[in-house]
């Protein structure tokens, strides 16, 4: 995770710098076993509330069952693991223009980062 918050916090502070809603898309589909074991999810979870058109956050929990997850207008959160689905999901969200929602704007970049099944599975 350490690398992609890096990457997040540059385009959280771009677009603070720019003070524009209208810069370039990122959303993060994070997943960790037990709630507690995801890292930054505050800081995460602010930066997707002040800027929600450009950063989304989704949350997925595999094997706590004992915390509830709170859903919020910035953030989801899910039980299990994520999916291919999921991820086409994700990059239709990307995709998509921020004002009409009809034009659809170029992906640059994907990352997954994860254990070699899962890498391979995406």
């Amino acid at each position: 995770i350490n690398p992609l918050y890096g990457m997040i916090r540059q385009l959280h502070s771009d677009a603070k710098a720019q003070s524009t809603t209208q810069g370039p898309k990122a959303i993060l589909l994070y997943s960790a076993s037990k709630a507690d074991e995801l890292l930054f999810e505050p800081e995460l979870t602010d930066m997707a509330k002040e800027f929600p058109n450009n950063f989304h956050m989704v949350y997925h929990v595999t094997k706590d069952d004992e915390k509830g997850l709170e859903e919020d207008s910035s953030a989801t959160y899910r039980r299990g693991r994520i999916t291919s689905g999921e991820i086409g999901e994700a990059l239709q969200w990307a995709a998509s223009s921020i004002g009409d929602g009809k034009a659809m704007i170029p992906i640059s970049s994907v990352y997954i980062c994860g254990p070699t099944g899962f890498a391979d599975e995406m």
